[in-house]
């Protein structure tokens, strides 16, 4: 993704719509633990990345006239293990 540096600290995630940071992920996990960004309202989107919050979800659904799914945690606790 243009713009995104590998640190000391991880790379950094963002949200998908307006690129509020959200976590580091490190190697294989993300920090804070998935399970932890969707308890504060983050949304996981398959194949896309992560949105801070769901208004952001429905404004880039909006904005790009697109439908999207959200992903279970499980799924992507599963994914980075």
């Amino acid at each position: 993704m243009i713009g995104w540096r590998r640190t000391e600290r991880g790379t950094p995630v963002q949200c998908c719509y307006c690129r509020k940071l959200l976590a580091a992920r490190l190697a294989h996990r993300l920090e804070p633990e998935p399970r932890v960004l969707t308890a504060v309202g983050a949304v996981p989107m398959k194949n896309i990345g992560w949105f801070c919050s769901r208004r952001c979800v429905d404004d880039y659904e909006s904005h790009f006239r697109v439908i999207l799914e959200p992903e279970a945690w499980g799924a992507v606790e599963a994914r980075l293990a």
